[in-house]
């Protein structure tokens, strides 16, 4: 793009659009998704958790919160990769290979893939691909974070759910009931 008159300014502005927009984009695709799944699941939960919901309607704090997070988020993950990539000359773009072969050869990892290749049959396209999954190992150690953090949550909301259930399980097993009743106001006893 530069090579055919961009500025700058101009390469910047049309990346932050494109991020932008497709923040746009999954904001009305998932705000509402949201809302439908969380009318689905909160009658679930109110009958597990026996709470009783006042209002149905979603605070508008959440959905500014979405919007916030949902347009801001990505255009500070953009930043860096942007500003980076605009600050390139004409000439490295067009000139680089790529991957850096003296650069590949320094790290500990990377040592420790030439040996492997060395010492074991493998056929070339697996250690290719090998190679290239830890070449940029900022982008290894994000997908990695980012993998583990799913992960764990999806741990902890199935130990949730299930500490929940196990909650509520004994605490109708401690009082020995079977029917709870809640009345609106306070009523005298009647001798029976």
């Amino acid at each position: 793009m530069k090579m055919v008159g961009a500025r700058r300014r101009q390469i910047v502005a049309m990346y932050f659009v494109t991020v932008f927009s497709y923040g746009l984009m999954a904001l009305v695709i998932g705000v509402p998704t949201s809302i439908f799944a969380a009318r689905r699941i909160v009658p679930f939960a109110t009958d597990l958790l026996n709470v009783q919901v006042v209002s149905n309607a979603v605070p508008s704090s959440a959905i500014l919160m979405q919007m916030g997070v949902g347009l801001l988020v990505p255009l500070v993950a953009a930043l860096w990769p942007v500003l980076n990539g605009v600050s390139i000359t004409t000439h490295k773009a067009l000139n680089s290979l790529g991957i850096d072969s003296s650069a590949s050869q320094q790290g500990l990892i990377e040592r420790l893939f030439a040996q492997i290749q060395q010492a074991l049959p493998l056929q070339r396209p697996f250690i290719i691909s090998l190679r290239n999954t830890i070449r940029k190992k900022g982008r290894l150690a994000l997908t990695l974070a980012t993998l583990i953090m799913g992960t764990a949550l999806f741990i902890a909301v199935l130990s949730i759910r299930s500490s929940v259930a196990a909650t509520v399980d004994d605490f109708l097993r401690y009082h020995r009931y079977d029917v709870s009743i809640a009345l609106s106001r306070p009523l005298p006893r009647r001798a029976s």
